[in-house]
C-alpha cells in the first residue's frame, strides 16, 4: 500500500520553503505575508502616501520628505569592512613605498657625493665652485 507523499514544510533563511520531491519551491504567498508583515513594522500609518490625491500634492510632499532619509538610512550598508578591504591599506602602502623610493634616491646621491669627495674627484671641485 503506497501513501500520498505530501510536501513538507521547512525554513530556508527567511522564506518557507516546500519540499517536493527533487526541486524545492519557494511558498510565495507566506513570503508575500511576512514582507508586507515588515513593511508595516518598518513605516507608521501616518507616513502612507495618499493615492486620492496627486502624487505632488502638499501632504504626499511632506510625506516624501519624511520617507525619504528614512529611506536612505535603511539602504546604507550595515557592514564595517576591515581596513584590508577598504582600499586605504592600498593607498598607504603606496605612499609608504614611494617615501622609500625617494629616500633611496637621496641616499644614492649622498653616497656617490661622499665617494666622489673620497677620491678627491675633479668633478666634485668643479661643482663646489660653482655652487659657492
Amino acid at each position: 500500500m503506497q501513501m500520498d507523499q505530501q510536501p513538507t514544510k521547512r525554513k530556508k533563511g527567511k522564506n518557507t520553503v516546500r519540499d517536493s520531491g527533487d526541486e524545492m519551491e519557494v511558498d510565495e504567498e507566506e513570503a508575500r505575508v511576512r514582507q508586507d508583515e515588515d513593511d508595516s513594522k518598518t513605516f507608521p500609518i501616518e507616513l502612507e502616501l495618499i493615492y486620492d490625491e496627486k502624487f505632488s500634492s502638499e501632504s504626499n510632499d511632506e510625506i516624501l520628505r519624511q520617507i525619504i532619509p528614512r529611506l536612505i538610512k535603511a539602504m546604507k550598508p550595515r557592514v564595517h569592512l576591515l581596513y584590508k578591504q577598504r582600499g586605504t591599506l592600498d593607498k598607504d602602502n603606496h605612499c609608504l613605498h614611494q617615501n622609500n623610493r625617494l629616500n633611496e634616491k637621496k641616499a644614492c646621491r649622498v653616497k656617490g657625493a661622499k665617494s666622489l669627495f673620497d677620491k678627491n674627484d675633479e668633478k666634485l671641485r668643479i661643482m663646489i665652485e660653482k655652487n659657492f
